[in-house]
């Protein structure tokens, strides 16, 4: 038996509409992880404090030498100590938690945390980490439907009846473990992107 091979203007069709899913699929990650981030947390403005302006003035002057559009400021009263960057270069956003902030001895830690933070939207690591999240969610659902649907087919075969919801679990739990290359590929970047933010962040405010 000869191999059907689809005609060219299908093989087009197909990944034109791969395509399509990817990118709407990546934008909805996206939208989700900053709703995600930003639930609960008050956007600074001007006039709120002596020490927000002067953080908003940094961020808007370190903005400009980037030439980057300025990225939107958010104070979480969540305990974390922590700091999170997330959007693109003309549409960030920067996620400063309470935990940081009474950790921190004075101004210039955060401004340092906050050049830290802005390196990672200037240097497009935020829009990596969607696409690789995003990239990640996809392979994790296909192997899950690869997985899932194998074991139904093996079950039919062999007369066994397994519930559904047992049979979801353990696809899961085989594509976490298929996953492992890809998590340790994403983890390896990350650690990249942490060491270059701190460059960054240490010829912004100097020694």
């Amino acid at each position: 038996d000869s191999l059907y091979v689809l005609p060219l203007p299908s093989w087009i069709f197909a990944v034109i509409l791969f395509t399509l899913l990817f990118i709407i699929g990546i934008h909805n990650v996206y939208k989700k992880y900053i709703g995600l981030l930003t639930s609960g947390a008050n956007k600074l403005s001007y006039g709120d404090s002596q020490e927000t302006d002067e953080l908003l003035e940094f961020v808007k002057n370190e903005a400009a030498d980037r030439g980057i559009r300025t990225p939107h400021l958010y104070l979480s009263s969540k305990p974390a100590t922590n700091a999170v960057a997330v959007g693109r270069r003309q549409n960030g956003h920067i996620i400063l938690y309470d935990g940081l902030l009474t950790s921190l001895s004075d101004l210039e830690e955060t401004k340092a945390v906050l050049a830290h933070e802005m390196a990672h939207i200037d240097l497009y690591h935020c829009t990596i980490l969607t696409v690789t999240n995003g990239i990640n969610a996809y392979v994790q659902r296909w192997l899950e439907w690869t997985f899932a649907k194998t074991r139904r087919i093996l079950n039919r075969r062999a007369g066994v009846s397994e519930n559904e919801s047992q049979l979801q679990s353990v696809a899961r739990e085989r594509a976490k473990y298929c996953l492992f290359v890809i998590n340790l590929f994403q983890y390896s970047i990350s650690r990249h992107r942490e060491y270059v933010a701190d460059l960054e962040a240490a010829s912004a405010v100097g020694p």
